[in-house]
């Protein structure tokens, strides 16, 4: 579970990345709004369903999340 948790924060990561490098080049478009938007719902979600048996959730997202985006 851990691992799924990071490949959404890798994922969402990404995501967010594209939208600055699309803004700065003048817009931002539907499809990246709506990955970006989608990817943070799901961890969102990941983190109700998860809070109660990790408790420390933010430090797990945080952990796998970037043993994911540097495994890219």
């Amino acid at each position: 579970m851990e691992h799924h948790v990071g490949a959404i924060v890798g994922a969402a990561a990404g995501t967010i990345a594209e939208a600055i490098q699309e803004f700065q080049d003048g817009g931002l478009t539907p499809m990246t709004k709506s990955q970006g938007g989608e990817f943070i719902w799901q961890l969102f979600r990941l983190r109700e369903f998860m809070i109660a048996d990790f408790p420390d959730f933010d430090c797990v997202a945080r952990e796998h999340g970037t043993a994911t985006m540097l495994a890219d």
